[in-house]
């Protein structure tokens, strides 16, 4: 018992050490989240910075960022909060659960040093993001087939609940839905029994995202689970950038191109390897058919999934993080098996063993410097705290609209409700977007003129008109600060525009 305890306590205490000065890492997801719960915590529902309903998005993480935020913290400190308790649960439940199957301390205490081997994930969980919440989810739920013995309807039930709340964190959590079930399946027991858990399991999982489907549909009038764009990278272009993923977390990325595709093969032949034992031994220890089911599940359907709605870069380090924990219960239980087969193979491996032990910590230790010194990235205080044009912002607002190229790191720092400024087109789609253009005019003719605040280092891949084209489309763009990071401008309907 207490070695799930202090490694839950030691995961819980590097968060917020980690955030402790800078606070989490925020992207731009990030701001949305922070914002949502702010919205909710107020009563004003699931609504952004911007104004924009974001029913698309999974409800349960900015939910429980609100109830955090209603005891008076500031949403930043609430997700630090939630990232800490995932990390403390998610160790806890991977150290618990090898234990278990191993029935050896000793293994259990190399996969929770093991799990400190990838900062990919411990980036992760110090930063307001959902998927530190949905690794949580995922090893809770390979810890609860873990340590099924008698088969009781609560356990079905518990497990479903467990699948649903995934579901309601990141909608791939489908993943661990199909994984469970196909475990269920595949369980001993009679045919008619194992149908029957299946179907009640995967009944209780569903039930989370139909309400909140339905709810969508009847209470907020549009589709299921929101608006979602079609048309974006391709299946080709996200393989390839998932790859680079798995590189980053498995810890491959040093070693140049050959990184994304070893990592692949890696991650691949252990899967593999581990559903073959299933297949011929279904008394097999659970959490390794479910950890190697749903790696596979997940990886296909978020290639899948990101071909055809609007995602960023599956390069991103976030979306490999719930990779890491579940491939160190099929190394871990791997190696164990190896070291009691072979007397000749055990020297070997429990010298690999103390290596990447060694590896973990020393990863582990980098990271947390790092973030404590530097912050973790992002649009984090840290690397916002010499911006002359936020400081220009925040003394000179008086209300008036605000667009920018960076309208989640001015309503971050500021907590001024900027929007885009005028993109050609929306991220990674070919579809031309005149809508911005045109609510720009409206703005600016309903409120006479609005402040640009254009960072120098726009964002790529955004298409955004840049101010000498805004010009060009009959605006009058006047500069009224230049600053280190950037120029603030006011974009009117003057005509003949000054000079300036």
């Amino acid at each position: 018992m207490w070695l799930p305890v202090a490694f839950g306590g030691a995961a819980f205490a590097w968060v917020l050490a980690a955030t402790a000065r800078w606070g989490p890492g925020v992207s731009n997801d990030s701001v949305t989240y922070l914002s949502v719960a702010r919205s909710l915590a107020a009563g004003g529902g699931l609504v952004r910075f911007d104004g924009a309903s974001v029913e698309a998005w999974p409800p349960l993480y900015p939910w429980l960022l609100s109830l955090i935020v209603r005891t008076g913290l500031e949403p930043s400190d609430a997700a630090r909060a939630v990232g800490a308790v995932s990390a403390a649960v998610a160790m806890a439940a991977l150290v618990a659960l090898l234990s278990r199957a191993v029935r050896s301390p000793g293994w259990a205490v190399w996969g929770g040093l093991l799990a400190f081997a990838s900062p990919v994930l411990w980036r992760t969980f110090a930063s307001a993001w959902s998927e530190s919440l949905f690794v949580a989810f995922v090893m809770t739920a390979c810890w609860l087939v873990g340590r099924i013995r008698e088969w009781e309807l609560r356990d079905v039930l518990l497990l479903g609940v467990v699948a649903s709340a995934t579901c309601l964190t990141r909608w791939i959590g489908v993943a661990l839905v199909g994984a469970l079930a196909l475990w269920l399946l595949g369980a001993p027991g009679a045919p008619g029994e194992r149908w029957k858990r299946t179907a009640v399991f995967a009944g209780t999982a569903a039930l989370g995202p139909a309400l909140w489907g339905t709810r969508n549909l009847i209470v907020a009038g549009g589709a299921p689970f929101g608006a979602r764009g079609v048309g974006y990278a391709g299946l080709g272009r996200n393989f390839g950038e998932y790859l680079e993923n798995l590189g980053a977390t498995l810890s491959f990325a040093g070693i140049g191109v050959l990184g994304p595709p070893l990592a692949a093969t890696v991650l691949l032949g252990a899967c593999l390897l581990a559903l073959r034992a299933w297949a011929r031994d279904r008394e097999i220890v659970a959490p390794v058919p479910v950890a190697a089911l749903f790696l596979l599940l997940y990886s296909v359907v978020l290639v899948g999934i990101a071909s055809w709605t609007p995602v960023a870069l599956l390069s991103r380090v976030r979306f490999g993080a719930p990779v890491w924990l579940p491939f160190v219960i099929l190394l871990v239980i791997g190696a164990s098996h190896v070291a009691r087969a072979s007397r000749r193979a055990r020297p070997g491996v429990l010298a690999a063993a103390a290596l990447v032990a060694a590896l973990g910590l020393a990863n582990s230790a980098v990271a947390l410097s790092g973030f404590r010194s530097s912050g973790v990235h992002g649009l984090g205080r840290a690397h916002w705290t010499t911006s002359g044009l936020l400081d220009a912002l925040r003394r000179d607002y008086s209300g008036a609209g605000v667009v920018s190229n960076r309208p989640h790191a001015v309503y971050l720092h500021t907590a001024i409700p900027a929007v885009y400024s005028p993109r050609r087109h929306r991220y990674r789609s070919d579809v031309a977007n005149q809508s911005e253009l045109s609510a720009l005019r409206n703005r600016v003719a309903r409120d006479g003129s609005v402040s640009l605040a254009w960072f120098g280092k726009y964002l790529g891949g955004y298409g955004f008109y840049l101010p000498r084209e805004l010009l060009a489309e009959g605006f009058c763009v006047r500069a009224v600060g230049r600053y280190n990071d950037g120029v603030l401008f006011r974009v009117s309907s003057e005509s003949p525009c000054p000079l300036g």
